[in-house]
């Protein structure tokens, strides 16, 4: 018997060690491919498991929390170590969010507890009409670019604003996830907040921007060329300051 054939006797997929995957990626990874099975961490002596079905997050668990809380305590651990137990099911279902919006919530968890909001100034009257005004015109301006499918203005808790369609809340969450990945990475070099990001795919590739208030989403086509179609929102960006 060749080796080859001993492998496939032995094994259906590979076995290993992964070093350095931010747990939020390999949710999101297990997610896309609709797993089925449990991922089981544990830091600093601390123990939690995640369960899915078909790629949904059906139930958490981390000492006697358990359901979303479980999951929000689970994500805010710096680090640790994972194991995944493909086929190790449940029969409790704590958890009916999608993995998008539970990983939405923990980033903006996480955020709160690193960077506590102040008090909001009091409303100036027009002044939030005419800021609206202005991005919208700007979506305009970048939905003429021939190789953008979808723009989309985020506020800083990843909800999309003035459009809540179910398309539109799956862009919110990748494009506010995105955003929080640079900066994490930012964090981790030691440099300021990153104010933008490309996420280059087969299909589709996804532009961040980071504003005051908001941030900007761009999708286009996985044909198009990043470099071009970064340089088209640039220009849309300075004619959009200009008012030309």
């Amino acid at each position: 018997m060749t080796q080859e054939a001993v492998c496939r006797e032995r094994y259906d997929g590979f076995e290993g060690e992964v070093v350095g995957l931010p747990l939020a990626d390999l949710i999101q990874l297990k997610g896309n491919n609709r797993f089925t099975g449990c991922i089981s961490v544990e830091f600093g002596g601390r123990q939690g498991a995640i369960f899915f079905r078909d790629g949904d997050i059906i139930h958490a668990e981390k000492g006697k929390a358990s359901g979303e809380e479980a999951f929000h305590l689970i994500m805010r651990w710096p680090g640790g170590r994972f194991a995944v137990h493909p086929k190790v099911t449940t029969t409790c279902h704590s958890i009916d969010k999608s993995w998008r919006h539970l990983l939405l919530e923990s980033h903006r968890l996480m955020d709160e507890r690193r960077d506590p909001e102040p008090a909001s100034p009091p409303a100036t009257t027009g002044g939030g009409k005419g800021e609206q005004q202005g991005m919208s015109g700007l979506t305009d301006r970048l939905r003429t670019i021939p190789e953008v499918t979808a723009t989309l203005l985020i506020d800083r808790n990843g909800v999309p604003v003035g459009d809540r369609r179910p398309e539109t809340e799956v862009l919110a969450a990748r494009g506010f996830y995105l955003a929080n990945l640079g900066s994490r990475l930012g964090r981790c070099l030691g440099l300021e907040e990153a104010t933008s990001a490309i996420l280059e795919g087969s299909r589709e590739h996804l532009f961040i921007y980071t504003g005051k208030r908001h941030y900007l989403a761009v999708a286009a086509t996985g044909e198009s060329t990043p470099g071009v179609v970064e340089e088209g929102i640039r220009r849309a960006v300075a004619g959009a300051r200009r008012g030309s």
